[in-house]
């Protein structure tokens, strides 16, 4: 089925699948989502190369390739046996980040489901769909749950737009530390917690935008690599 002639439910779910043997982002969305309460989506980007990369002139019966068809059939049956209803989209593009991109704001998505590149990291991928997201110009756009879903490992969980951060516990507790000790010396003032990280993000926003800038962004790059280095995993014999 086209975009067009989709009819689904507000706020469906989305699942982005292009290989049969590969489902398993499509088994964690299932088993995640209420279908009573949300339609899930099931959608393939069908990638358009050269002057066919315009599709106005495409039909349905060219777009829907055997290889989707038997892809779709895989989901279909999987569903089934679940007893979760799906719906099938196939959308032509030459982008498939955009593609998912453009139907998660025109369907109003809560949650979109990706399986694991061979190519990019978790986070780069997150971060490309991000960015897809952020160069669509409309004001109204949705914001919503990414779910990658990899091969191997557990599935990592972003939040695509504009969105509150999530604290540590340690951040938390400074936040409190220094909320108290400002509503001790200055207990005229209506301060809230909330005022704490308002006042750090301009602080934060000046010293940025100005000429310490280089040193901050030196500062960042070291803690990366730290944290990198940490994470590597240490050779047999050392």
């Amino acid at each position: 089925m086209d975009l067009q002639s989709l009819a689904v439910r507000p706020a469906p779910v989305l699942v982005t699948v292009r290989d049969f043997k590969k489902t398993r982002n499509l088994e964690v969305a299932m088993s995640e989502t209420d279908t009573a309460e949300h339609d899930l989506v099931v959608m393939t980007a069908h990638i358009m190369q050269g002057t066919r990369a315009g599709y106005k002139d495409i039909d349905e019966e060219h777009l829907f390739t055997e290889y989707e068809q038997l892809l779709f059939t895989n989901v279909v049956a999987r569903a089934e046996k679940l007893g979760k209803p799906v719906k099938l989209l196939t959308v032509p593009s030459n982008d498939p980040f955009a593609a998912v991109v453009n139907v998660a704001i025109r369907l109003g998505c809560v949650r979109v489901y990706m399986g694991g590149s061979a190519k990019l990291s978790v986070t780069a991928q997150a971060r490309l769909l991000g960015k897809t997201w952020e160069r669509v110009h409309d004001p109204d756009k949705v914001q919503f749950d990414l779910v990658v879903v990899p091969d191997v490992g557990s599935p990592k969980r972003f939040q695509i737009g504009a969105h509150a951060p999530e604290l540590s516990p340690e951040d938390i507790e400074l936040t409190h530390s220094l909320w108290l000790e400002i509503v001790e010396k200055v207990p005229e003032a209506d301060f809230h917690h909330r005022d704490v990280l308002s006042l750090a993000l301009k602080r934060f926003t000046e010293e940025f935008r100005g000429p310490t800038k280089s040193h901050i962004l030196e500062s960042i790059r070291r803690e990366a690599a730290q944290a990198g280095s940490r994470r590597k995993p240490r050779r047999a014999g050392r």
